[in-house]
């Protein structure tokens, strides 16, 4: 997950201001940028405290010591893949298999099924998921997403192709729990699992 700082204010007046944000860890300038008049700025900074001088064009001049950037949360895709995450489910001769480098389908019941393991899915809340399989599902078969209670967080409509991106909703409060793929055949791989968080 990437984290980014911000700061910004408003600019007071019909003037323009100049914003000088100065970095407080060495006392370098960070920023030099041009406000517009009545309006609000905000910029990208690093993280750590922060002092900021604004100078409207009539040479009002404004400063504020130690101010401490905003943190905001930018969302991006993550890998949940391997056996570190997951393990193949019933715990017979026909569970999904880990190859190394793959889940293999279970050859009893044609599908890749998943649990979760460990504690990584607790609280987890991605919006999305996406799946590289060797061959894409046709319909009606659906992949599926649920959570502890079998609720399903997210589901392709009809088929799915590899690739392709599902919507996840936590309505009800359960964390991720299973992935479900129904694969047709006992020789279908899925190569990575990742989520958008």
């Amino acid at each position: 997950m990437g984290t980014i700082y911000k700061v910004g204010g408003s600019v007071t007046g019909d003037n323009d201001a100049r914003i000088i944000i100065i970095n407080e860890s060495d006392w370098s300038v960070e920023k030099n940028v041009l406000a517009s008049g009545i309006g609000v700025y905000e910029e990208i900074v690093s993280s750590g405290n922060k002092t900021i001088i604004s100078r409207d064009s009539e040479g009002k001049v404004k400063g504020y010591s130690s101010v401490s950037p905003v943190s905001s949360h930018i969302a991006e895709w993550e890998s949940k893949f391997d056996n570190n995450y997951w393990e193949g489910w019933y715990g017979d001769a026909g569970d999904t298999e880990w190859t190394g480098s793959a889940w293999k389908s279970a050859s009893w019941y044609y599908e890749i099924h998943l649990k979760v393991i460990g504690t990584w899915a607790a609280n987890y809340r991605p919006t999305k998921v996406k799946l590289t399989l060797s061959k894409d599902i046709s319909g009606p078969d659906q992949v599926f997403v649920r959570d502890n209670a079998s609720n399903i967080i997210g589901s392709s409509s009809s088929g799915y192709i590899s690739g392709s991106e599902i919507n996840l909703s936590f309505a009800s409060a359960g964390d991720i729990y299973e992935l479900y793929i129904p694969t047709g055949d006992d020789s279908s791989t899925c190569t990575s699992i990742m989520f958008y968080a």
